[in-house]
């Protein structure tokens, strides 16, 4: 089964206009370890490797990691990595900012390819440069269910670029 996910990836490196529209929803039970991440109807099954709320290494003193999910699946021979990260910060100039990231990744090396859904609070408010209309956080955590919904695109690409693609992760931590 090809995976929505290898044209979507493809497509953002070849330029090609936007993906279709299509639902991001997925009704399927989803097992301790084990993990979704749906775009353009398609499906990856995941296994989740990791699931910590430990701030890892300090490598910025003004922002620490909250949440950070690992995950991979294959399709078709090529091996994807889900990366999903949520992390405070305050620089002392503002109220506290929380940025929440997801990857899907391919390749290695300098060889790399992907897509990210990020969102932003500043104020109260969640700021998506692929999604202005979005209002709420990007990842949804409730128990060891993990669940993000969004547009991904490149990194660099805004709302009305080409090669966005609206996607789900939905995951349960091991």
């Amino acid at each position: 089964m090809a995976v929505g996910v290898v044209a979507a990836t493809a497509a953002c490196s070849s330029g090609s206009s936007g993906g279709p529209k299509v639902a991001t929803t997925t009704t399927t039970p989803v097992r301790p370890g084990t993990g979704t991440f749906t775009m353009s109807g398609r499906r990856l099954d995941l296994r989740v490797r990791m699931c910590t709320t430990d701030p890892g290494p300090a490598t910025d003193p003004t922002a620490t990691r909250e949440f950070l999910l690992e995950a991979t699946g294959a399709d078709s021979g090529t091996t994807y990595t889900v990366r999903v990260t949520r992390f405070r910060s305050n620089t002392g100039q503002g109220g506290t900012t929380f940025t929440e990231t997801a990857d899907l990744l391919s390749g290695s090396g300098s060889d790399v390819k992907g897509l990210e859904a990020r969102r932003s609070s500043s104020k109260g408010r969640w700021i998506d440069l692929l999604d202005r209309a979005a209002r709420r956080p990007l990842i949804d955590r409730r128990g060891d269910r993990v669940r993000v919904s969004g547009r991904f695109g490149p990194q660099g690409v805004s709302e009305g670029d080409r090669g966005i693609y609206p996607a789900v992760l939905d995951a349960r931590c091991p």
